[in-house]
């Protein structure tokens, strides 16, 4: 079950609310001060949930999709919601898939990202340039019995593919979804909880270092350095 748990420091817990059958990976927060969130459902049945600022269910949709590894949720410029998740394409085989929702929860686009491999969700941001950046895994199957490789897309702001580059399985993080990217000099640089790894403006390596402890956070310092958290 998801738990929705906000707290307001330096006061105490605001609410505290569980909804639907699975994992949340991922709630933004709505112009009315409510949430939307994503989660791994039943069988990995993508789940989305809208609540209002109290966290009470205002209504919850599946679309027929598959969280896969960890579905993400952004909100957009335009004030909708874009959600990246898979969608299985044979019995045994998914595509990275994106939806446009409305705060309605209306299905305003989608768009599926082809490919003869079996590509899954991992994670999505947003870019300064108003793009985004999509993080996900190559197997064997949607069952995931074997990790092939990873996969980054950088979208432009109209949603079109600028680069897409694919990668060896060294830098596979031990749970998929220990990910995070952020900008970074003329690239980005990427964590997964076994390498930082430094890559350009298009998506090719630059450097890689390995790192011993496990990392669940990024982010650039004020100096333009990078400061890592880890457990």
């Amino acid at each position: 079950m998801f738990t929705l748990f906000i707290q307001i420091f330096p006061q105490n817990i605001t609410f505290r609310k569980t909804i639907g059958t699975g994992s949340c990976n991922s709630v933004v927060q709505t112009d009315d001060n409510g949430y939307i969130a994503v989660l791994n459902g039943t069988d990995n049945k993508l789940e989305v949930v809208r609540t209002d600022k109290y966290g009470d269910l205002i209504w919850k949709n599946d679309y027929g999709l598959f969280g896969s590894l960890s579905p993400s949720v952004v909100k957009t410029s335009d004030g909708n919601y874009l959600i990246l998740a898979s969608k299985k394409v044979y019995s045994n085989q998914g595509n990275l898939f994106l939806l446009k929702i409305n705060l309605q929860g209306d299905t305003l686009w989608t768009k599926t990202f082809e490919s003869t491999e079996c590509e899954l969700s991992g994670s999505l941001q947003k870019t300064s340039d108003g793009g985004f950046i999509i993080y996900g895994i190559v197997t064997d199957s949607i069952t995931i019995n074997q990790v092939k490789k990873q996969v980054l897309f950088k979208l432009a702001n109209d949603y079109t593919t600028e680069w897409k580059q694919t990668y060896s399985i060294e830098h596979l993080p031990t749970f998929f979804n220990l990910f995070a990217i952020i900008e970074y000099g003329d690239g980005y640089a990427w964590l997964t909880n076994k390498y930082l790894t430094k890559i350009n403006g298009s998506g090719e390596i630059e450097w890689s270092k390995a790192i011993v402890t496990n990392q669940y956070s990024v982010a650039k310092t004020l100096d333009n350095n990078i400061l890592l958290v880890h457990q």
